[in-house]
């Protein structure tokens, strides 16, 4: 009499059943990381001049749109820890400077 193993069973049947896709998804371009800069900095009321984006858009040449995220989120940061950490807690969001290019120059 002939039992299968079961482990076997369901590792060939779990083979069959999920096949696992990749898809390449190309770098953004300049006028793409351009678009993407602005939104990211949209919720800011866009700090940065058109010309300043354009010039970030170019030196970040080779970043992900996940790059540009991380870039946007660290230069946010960027007013906030120019204040004492004292400080931090009972200062008014409107008293902080709003991000200007500097913050992105000094992560390259």
């Amino acid at each position: 009499i002939y039992t299968p193993d079961w482990k076997i069973l369901r590792k060939q049947w779990y083979q069959r059943r999920v096949r696992v896709k990749r898809v390449y998804v190309p770098l953004p371009d300049a006028a793409t990381r351009f678009t993407i800069i602005q939104k990211l900095l949209e919720k800011q009321q866009s700090p940065l001049s058109d010309k300043e984006m354009r010039v970030l858009a170019e030196r970040t040449d080779g970043y992900s749109a996940s790059d540009l995220t991380a870039l946007a989120q660290d230069a946010a940061f960027g007013p906030i820890r120019e204040i004492a950490p004292d400080e931090v807690k009972n200062i008014d969001a409107n008293k902080i400077r709003k991000i200007n290019g500097k913050d992105f120059s000094n992560k390259f």
